[in-house]
């Protein structure tokens, strides 16, 4: 499988550099044109959602993101490779996005729901030889450091 790292300078993507003393903050799969991933809420949008009952409006959870759109998101990507199975990712489409472990973990809390994911958890679940009951435990930056490089040009990349 072919991975797409993300690294950004907005709030939420420097916590998580912050917090796991890495540059990347996002992963994804690459799936042909598109990106498997697991976007996270706005956090301001997901606050009037929990105290005022307003609807999401931003696409969230596990979806298919066009990976010109994916790029256009971050500072900075990177490709890696991974064993795995690509359409496991698949079978996660339309869950939930695990706003709970983002919090959690910035409080040292074992905030994790099993029926929502986070990107690594994404990853982890169509990763072969990584166990799933360490996903919510692992980072972008783990997967980065499992992974191998990949060039644009080699014929594993399928963008």
């Amino acid at each position: 499988m072919i991975l797409i790292f993300g690294r950004n300078n907005h709030v939420v993507s420097r916590l998580i550099q912050f917090r796991t003393w890495e540059q990347w903050s996002h992963v994804g799969i690459i799936h042909g044109d598109q990106v498997i991933e697991a976007k996270g809420i706005p956090v301001i949008e997901y606050i009037e959602n929990k105290l005022l009952k307003k609807p999401f409006y931003t696409e969230h959870g596990v979806v298919l993101t066009p990976i010109n759109e994916f790029k256009a998101r971050y500072l900075q990507t990177d490709l890696r490779y991974i064993e795995g199975n690509e359409n496991k990712a698949l079978e996660l489409l339309g869950r939930p996005f695990d706003m709970g472990a983002i919090f959690g973990a910035f409080l040292h809390q074992e905030w994790h729901d099993l029926n929502a994911d986070m990107c690594v958890e994404v990853i982890v679940h169509a990763a072969e030889n990584i166990d799933m009951q360490f996903a919510h435990k692992i980072t972008p930056a783990m997967l980065y450091w499992f992974s191998l490089p990949v060039e644009e040009g080699e014929p594993c990349f399928t963008a």
